[in-house]
């Protein structure tokens, strides 16, 4: 980009012009050089952004010659730190130095193709390969049209992605209290999809729970700017650390029902929020609970955040909430951008219950990024060896560590290096410092001033900074898919960039030690257990029932809680997954109010009673179990825990074949996101191998360095199971297809009518002729939804589709019907309006009103609706 190296080299030999034009890499070089930081502090930081600019400028010029004329001296920058990132530095009059491009960095412990590096400093623009030139992006497009709904408030052209669109439309539609699970590639718009269904509802609240506060801040900024005008309230985000003021006034907006979205972590939901969800939930003004980056749930909430796994039972409460007041239950939504077999069968059976599931899944793997290995040494070693590392490899970077100490520990060493535009980011670090660091190295609200940032493995980042270009493991991760979710924070954007996995002998079994972190203490569990049965409500022997409080306190804690109440009731969900017992549904309570109660008599009697309900759980003991004693409540937890760890074995063996370095990683990959009939949902995913580089013997290597391309299964829309009204029904004689006539030039005059009254009884799909797809009628269909949203089509040529929601098809005369829409025998309703003289498909000398039933015309069918 010459306009970058130009603009970046004219500002730094002093130009007065505007640095808010340079971006990636010309920007942060400039603003370290202007930053009141001590030249020392950063010569490293410096050095490593003057090897990237140059590298950038070979990269799309293909010439080594550039050179950038500075001030080093005045600037307080030591020439050795430049040396050490391979930069050739003359003196050039009496002031000036030239830097220039040294030696390629090529260190003997270093597995992979140093070029990989040169096209991550390249990115975004095309790269001068030994071929030609190669572009950096490695992206595919596979955008389709969206639906006009989703346009109108997210101000978008297009789907990413045919599995993006289903996802939206599968978590606006879906049945209440349903739950789908969403896998959407890294940069292929999940949050969208948590996002856009509850502001399409217009008149409800969607919770999104996720992993840090970091995540939280990040998107409560970004949603102002992608919803500017959904007039959204200012905090988004409810964390501990906020101002208490303004937490209340989120809680008392979530009272009023006017919050529209909201943000928050696991602990915050379980603990400050809860009661005010619960009201919610009895008004029904709550459609959405998100749980983001729901891989976690497995990993995390399976020892030290518990709250993962609680929230599962929060849910369980504000559905048995909201059907006891005969309001429509919350939807939920978990997102991720990959999920194990395992990690979806758990996430299924903490969250869906006895509801409906659903899977909308596309996970392909990322060719984003290139893979560089070095063989394990010890830990002092290691750390030279990621300080080495980082005067080469390029900005913005990530470097993930096991443990808060080793990010503490490391972040000293590259900033006693030089390296001063480095950060610390894990759970110990306050919020109000995590959004400065956040802003510091996104550069969103003034100049960069973090370009390194190092977080713990287990805390994990989840920021969406797009051109991440490095991402550095040093540490083992205990599965490959933790492994592969953190270099995914690299190449977000779409381009080239690198992972540099930098184990040290020592860190397997720490990584290992982290994840296999007991579920919940045996003597706790057993503790919980014994006192909600100890206190129970009432038993029925006969049907093996208990109705226990879970407001419950055990004998170690001195007072009752939300957050107690809730690990009493994720007691009896681990107790359920152990097979030990099943949890049933809890009668409502039934109230009558006296003639002489007053208005406030009433209203507290039944706040009295709602408050007791939803602390209470009927479990029913499973046939077998003689006695749920401490005996049978650790082996029960002992089983869980063997299970947990059966299923991490084969995750584990991968992460060792890697190490190997014999299979190429793309195929190691692969395994461990490929599925097939999963789950009540029979959720199917395929994952072809794909690998655009790794240091492994069995890789083929591309000479163009061109990305590899990866094979992509999109995802379609499943069925939704959405009936019709009964008079729709009733018109369509209980089939799934009903076909209706128009004469020559009547359909343009009824369209509008006709797509009312088809959205107000039950259709929520639309597939159009392209003559017909732009009208203000079809555009404007999802007005009359409930939901906000009617999945508009146009009719493409390809395989026979599937009628996952009721759908009007509405044909002119260039389109003739296909068999499968007159002939259904599967999915929802499709109602076919053709002109009146379209001859069928499996009788061409007949028209299709004489063959197929039943058949209205257009005025008639009308008028019956």
């Amino acid at each position: 980009m010459t306009d970058q190296w130009n603009l970046g080299a004219a500002k730094l030999a002093g130009a007065t012009n505007n640095r808010d034009l340079l971006i990636g890499p010309h920007r942060r070089l400039v603003d370290a050089w202007f930053s009141d930081v001590p030249g020392p502090e950063i010569a490293g930081d410096v050095a490593a952004l003057l090897g990237q600019v140059l590298r950038h400028r070979r990269g799309t010029t293909g010439h080594s010659n550039s050179y950038l004329t500075l001030r080093l001296y005045d600037r307080g920058l030591p020439l050795e730190t430049l040396r050490r990132a391979n930069l050739d530095v003359a003196t050039f009059g009496l002031h000036e130095h030239r830097v220039t491009l040294g030696p390629d960095w090529a260190p003997d412990w270093l597995r992979g193709d140093g070029r990989w590096i040169d096209m991550a400093c390249t990115s975004p623009d095309n790269f001068e390969g030994p071929e030609g030139v190669v572009s950096t992006f490695a992206r595919h497009d596979m955008a389709v049209p969206v639906d006009p709904s989703v346009a109108a408030i997210a101000g978008i052209d297009t789907y990413r992605s045919r599995s993006q669109a289903s996802a939206v439309r599968a978590a606006a539609l879906a049945p209440a209290g349903s739950t789908l699970h969403v896998v959407l590639p890294t940069g292929t718009g999940k949050s969208l999809v948590g996002i856009a269904p509850g502001l399409l509802a217009r008149t409800s609240v969607t919770v999104v729970v996720v992993p840090t506060i970091a995540l939280a801040l990040d998107q409560e900024r970004q949603l102002h700017q992608r919803f500017p005008n959904q007039g959204l309230p200012q905090e988004l985000a409810y964390y501990g650390d906020r101002a208490a003021t303004e937490r209340e006034a989120i809680k008392e907006r979530l009272r009023e029902g006017t919050q529209r979205v909201l943000y928050t972590s696991p602990e915050a939901l379980v603990t400050g929020l809860a009661q005010t969800l619960r009201r919610l939930a009895a008004r029904g003004e709550l459609s959405h609970v998100v749980i983001d980056e729901a891989h976690l749930v497995r990993t995390w909430g399976l020892s030290f955040r518990p709250e993962f796994q609680v929230v599962a039972s929060l849910i369980a409460e504000l559905r048995e909430v909201a059907r006891a007041q005969g309001v429509a239950p919350p939807h939920v939504e978990l997102l991720t951008a990959t999920l194990s077999r395992q990690g979806l069968l758990l996430n299924d059976e903490l969250f869906a219950g006895a509801d409906t599931s659903l899977f909308v899944g596309s996970t392909y793997l990322r060719t984003e990024l290139r893979y560089l290995f070095a063989p394990p040494v010890p830990n002092e070693a290691r750390l030279d060896r990621v300080v080495e590392a980082l005067h080469h490899l390029p900005r913005p970077a990530i470097v993930y560590t096991s443990k808060k100490e080793s990010a503490d520990t490391l972040a000293v060493r590259l900033r006693e290096a030089g390296f001063g535009r480095t950060a610390v980011f894990h759970g110990d670090v306050h919020a109000d410092d995590r959004l400065e660091i956040l802003r510091a190295w996104s550069g969103d609200a003034g100049p960069t001033s973090v370009d390194v940032v190092v977080g713990t493995s287990a805390f994990g980042l989840g920021v969406d900074q797009s051109d991440v270009r490095s991402v550095i493991h040093a540490c083992v991760p205990a599965s490959v898919d933790r492994f592969y979710q953190e270099v995914g924070r690299g190449g977000r954007d779409g381009h080239a960039a690198v992972s540099v996995w930098m184990p040290s002998t020592a860190d397997a079994q720490e990584g290992r030690s982290i994840e296999n972190a007991t579920v919940l203490g045996d003597k706790k569990s057993w503790g919980r257990w014994d006192a909600m049965r100890t206190a129970r409500i009432s038993a029925d022997p006969t049907r093996r029932e208990l109705v226990v409080d879970t407001s419950t306190v055990p004998p170690w804690l001195s007072h009752a809680s939300d957050s107690n109440q809730l690990w009493n009731r994720n007691t009896l969900v681990l107790l359920q997954r152990a097979g030990v017992l099943d949890i049933v549904d809890t009668p409502p309570p039934t109230l009558e109010r006296a003639e002489d109660e007053s208005e406030a008599d009433w209203q507290k009697r039944v706040d009295t009673a709602w408050s007791a309900y939803v602390t209470r759980a009927t479990v029913r003991i499973r046939s077998g179990i003689a006695n749920v004693d401490e005996a049978t409540v650790l082996r029960a937890i002992d089983k869980v825990r063997r299970e947990i760890r059966y299923s991490e074995a084969g995750s584990r063996d991968r992460i060792e074949r890697m190490f190997r370095l014999d299979e190429c990683w793309g195929s190691i990959l692969s395994e461990e996101y490929a599925y097939d009939e999963v789950g009540a949902m029979r959720a199917h995913q395929v994952v072809a191998p794909a690998c655009s580089g790794c240091p492994a013997a069995a890789h083929v290597h591309e000479p163009s360095l061109r990305a590899a391309r990866p094979v992509v299964q999109e995802a379609p829309l499943p069925l939704l199971h959405r009936g019709v009204s009964p008079t729709l029904a009733s018109m369509a004689s209980s089939g799934r297809s009903l076909v209706v006539t128009y004469p020559e030039g009547d359909l343009r005059i009824h369209l509008a009518e006709l797509v009312t009254k088809a959205v107000t009884h039950g259709v929520r799909g639309i597939l159009a002729s392209a003559s017909l797809t732009g009208l203000p009628a079809v555009v404007g269909a999802g007005r009359s939804a409930p939901e906000g949203l009617v999945a508009i089509d146009p009719i493409i040529a390809g395989p026979p589709r599937t009628f996952p929601i009721p759908t009007l098809v509405l044909l002119d005369r260039t389109d003739p019907p296909q068999l499968s829409w007159l002939a259904g025998e599967a999915g929802s309703l499709r109602i076919v309006v053709l002109p009146e003289d379209t001859p069928d498909p499996q009788y061409p000398g007949q028209p299709v009103k004489a063959i197929r039933f039943p058949h209205w015309t257009l005025s008639y069918f009308l008028r019956s609706l």
